[in-house]
């Protein structure tokens, strides 16, 4: 009975041990990311990038010389621009915003035009000329007609569209003097090359010679995980809503677990449940105590298993990156 009766105090001591350990490794995390950021920066200043952390988008990059464009280094559940989060889900992102005068320009895949658009689009759908982009993304430009630049020039040209898909662009939108492109997350070295190709578009808007810069991201080393990622955040934030489920609905399905919350909340076993209550034999309602100790009990291999996976990246040769 002994054993019994301490198996949700043990329970509950492992699971704070594991919560302490988890916290060790973020920590641990967290300095090698900043370490990473500081080592790197003379490398990023070379490209004429300055990389900085972020509590919201975990990094923003701008180019070193004034400038209001920037690259938000992961947008977690972005939506598409007018999207309604009821009809279209949102995905974690990285965002280009280019200060750039103009606009009337929208690039969505095609799946997204009716939920955005409707079936009857009020702008025109137009065509880049470029099949493989046309294919993966409809345009709908002002006036029916996609921009061009004081040159004449196409706003983007091939190597521009190519540029985009290269980066696995999701989405661009250009409207009252603001470019923005969602790219699915990219990297601290990616932040190179869009930052070039932003400072490409801005210069052709001033009516001066821009070519599209590579695609390649330049060599870096790899980038440490910083802390507890958002995704992370949001699977333990589902994994322990079922963890509430197993505490209010396992003990009603194996006895074995019945009897280890009915030795623990009341010293004895024969423990009654229902949806709305829990009573020990002498009559005592301890539907919350129940509760609790089937929690912990439920919440300990949860703990076990992301401490494991937290260490495993840890311990790794090389950490995905950042973003």
């Amino acid at each position: 009975m002994e054993l019994d009766m301490t198996t949700v105090e043990l329970a509950r001591a492992a699971c704070l041990i594991l919560i302490a350990a988890l916290m060790v490794v973020a920590v641990i995390r967290r300095r090698r990311w900043e370490a990473w950021l500081r080592d790197m920066e003379d490398v990023f200043a070379q490209h004429g990038v300055t990389l900085a952390d972020h509590d919201k988008f975990r990094w923003v990059a701008k180019p070193v010389e004034a400038s209001e464009v920037e690259l938000e280094g992961f947008v977690e559940g972005l939506l598409p621009p007018g999207a309604d989060s009821e009809r279209v889900s949102g995905a974690s992102s990285s965002r280009l915003k280019v200060p750039l005068p103009g606009g009337g320009l929208l690039m969505i895949p095609p799946d997204l035009v009716e939920p955005l658009l409707g079936p009857l689009p009020p702008v025109p759908r137009v065509r880049t000329g470029e099949a493989r982009f046309d294919a993966a993304f409809s345009s709908f430009a002002q006036g029916g007609e996609p921009p061009r630049w004081p040159s004449g020039a196409p706003f983007l040209s091939p190597e521009d569209l190519a540029f985009l898909q290269a980066h696995r662009m999701r989405w661009l939108r250009w409207n009252d003097d603001l470019l923005e492109v969602a790219f699915a997350p990219r990297t601290p070295a990616d932040a190179v090359p869009l930052l070039a190709f932003a400072q490409a578009l801005r210069r052709g808007q001033q009516g001066r010679a821009a070519s599209t810069p590579p695609a390649a991201a330049p060599s870096m080393p790899v980038v440490p995980v910083a802390g507890l990622e958002p995704e992370e955040q949001i699977w333990f934030f589902f994994a322990f809503g079922g963890v509430m489920m197993f505490s209010a609905f396992a003990p009603h399905l194996f006895d074995p677990l019945k009897d280890v919350v009915s030795l623990h909340v009341c010293g004895v076993k024969g423990l009654q449940l229902s949806n709305e209550w829990a009573l020990c034999p002498d009559g005592r309602e301890v539907l919350g105590a129940a509760l609790l100790a089937a929690a912990w009990i439920g919440l300990l291999p949860l703990l076990a298993f992301r401490l494991l996976r937290s260490l495993s990246r840890l311990d790794s040769p090389g950490e995905r990156p950042a973003a």
